[in-house]
């Protein structure tokens, strides 16, 4: 809950709300648009349900961040019902709140971001497989493992093409822990078949009313240029690791911090005890250990090979560090800790609970000052309805704030992804950040603070502003 009342919209979590708010106000639920232009960069089901809570519970912040927050607590969930039945209660309580209490994972919860949900419905399939591998009996319910493919589908409509990971690396653990769930890796085909069954409708809906701008969006920009780091710039390959053991405090060229060290140092103890050959929980599960050590190690080798790093991808990995470092606890602690524990449990979880509504604790440390805010411009937004606004020289990143809090989201004079443009009509406001660019001389400045410039276009001839990159 830390975070929930959070009250910048910054960068991508900006954007993406903005997104969300537009789908809702203006029923761009299909095709999402950001302003006038499509956005094609991502698939629609997360900005759905941010859109469909605010149509229902309003477009307080709280409720705009909420979606995020009932993902955050799903994948303890998730992870919990993992261990729970892999390796009992002791080691799911470790496990949960591990995975709770990581300050890299709680922070995510105010910023918009798709990693979260998607790691949810990943860990979701792999619940499934779990629980498919481990019924008894001939066929048990080998039908769980096929039902897998509903939460990849899901992954799949959240973000583009990374889901289906998540049942190679469950493919990798059936291989390798005996001969029940061998028999029924199988059935992972029929999972990947539900996947793009799911998955298809929108992918080739949106292939055939936009054609070539969104393979080049969707598919160039948004995965194949990541992979490669000819968009971004390529991290080294080393980057998660060095980051994780504390040596590295930048990743995708931004401040990032390193508080999960606590936890990987308890997931590195797990790994070392079960080297020597130490039993982690006396409810041993070779097949629970091995499925935490692929899902994490596969997760991060995918990662690093990937050329572009941000911190926020690692929301996958840190259930399973968080999986490793609770069989360590179990493995240091004496069994009469956790009875203790468990006694005061529901009371520290209702005094914190108190705490936080109480305080309305924000969780946000890291998060960087630009781009500035637009208040300045929301005001005489406000002050100044009905008119014709157009983004002369903001980022996209501080356009999208304004359609938040006024409900008018600044045009833009061109749509790179499908190479459309707009004229400026005479009467039209625009709105300009002087770094970045300065209204023609023949138009009529109405207000200027010094870093943001307010115009109005009084020459139908006057050239329009250059047209503007999404970042």
């Amino acid at each position: 809950m830390p975070g929930l009342w959070f009250d910048r919209w910054i960068w991508d979590p900006g954007l993406y709300t903005a997104i969300s708010l537009n789908a809702s106000r203006e029923a761009h639920w299909w095709t999402l648009h950001h302003a006038n232009l499509v956005y094609l960069n991502k698939p629609p089901l997360w900005f759905w349900v941010h859109a469909a809570c605010a149509s229902v519970l309003g477009e307080a912040d709280w409720v705009l961040r909420l979606p995020d927050l009932l993902a955050a607590l799903g994948c303890v969930g998730v992870l919990v019902s993992l261990v729970l039945r892999l390796h009992g209660p002791r080691a799911a309580m470790a496990a949960g709140l591990f995975l709770a209490l990581c300050p890299d994972y709680v922070r995510l919860i105010p910023q918009f971001r798709l990693d979260m949900p998607h790691a949810l419905f990943m860990l979701a399939a792999v619940r499934l497989i779990v629980g498919g591998c481990a019924a008894r009996g001939r066929g048990g319910r080998a039908w769980l493992i096929g039902a897998s493919g509903v939460p990849i589908g899901l992954a799949l409509m959240t973000k583009p093409l990374f889901g289906p990971a998540a049942l190679a690396i469950a493919g990798v653990w059936m291989l390798l822990v005996g001969a029940g769930p061998r028999r029924r890796f199988v059935w992972l085909a029929g999972a990947a078949a539900v996947a793009v069954v799911m998955a298809a409708p929108w992918h080739v809906s949106m292939w055939r009313l936009h054609g070539d701008p969104f393979i080049r969006t969707y598919f160039n920009e948004q995965a194949l240029d990541r992979a490669t780091g000819s968009q971004f710039g390529a991290e080294p390959w080393h980057a998660y690791f060095r980051y994780l053991a504390g040596f590295q405090a930048r990743i995708g060229g931004r401040s990032a911090g390193a508080w999960s060290i606590p936890l990987v140092a308890c997931a590195a103890a797990a790994l070392l005890w079960r080297m020597s050959g130490h039993r982690l929980v006396r409810r041993q599960s070779r097949a629970g250990v091995m499925l935490a050590i692929v899902w994490t190690g596969g997760l991060l080798i995918g990662l690093s090979l990937f050329a572009d790093k941000k911190m926020w991808y690692l929301v996958p990995v840190y259930p399973g560090l968080a999986w490793l470092a609770g069989l360590a606890v179990v493995r240091a602690c004496p069994r009469g800790a956790f009875r203790v524990f468990w006694r005061v449990s529901p009371a520290l979880a209702c005094a914190a609970l108190v705490v936080v509504l109480a305080t309305r604790t924000r969780f946000d440390w890291g998060i960087p000052q630009y781009p500035p805010d637009t208040g300045v411009l929301a005001n005489f937004i406000r002050e100044h309805p009905g008119e014709d606004y157009w983004n002369g020289s903001l980022r996209v990143y501080e356009n999208a704030p304004l359609a938040i809090r006024t409900g008018v989201w600044p045009k833009f004079v061109e749509d790179i992804a499908t190479g459309r443009r707009w004229e400026v009509p005479v009467g039209a406001i625009l709105l300009y950040e002087r770094k970045r660019g300065q209204p023609d001389p023949s138009d009529e400045i109405v207000l200027d603070d010094g870093r943001f410039v307010v115009a109005r276009r009084t020459r139908p001839d006057a050239p329009p502003p250059p047209a503007r990159s999404f970042r």
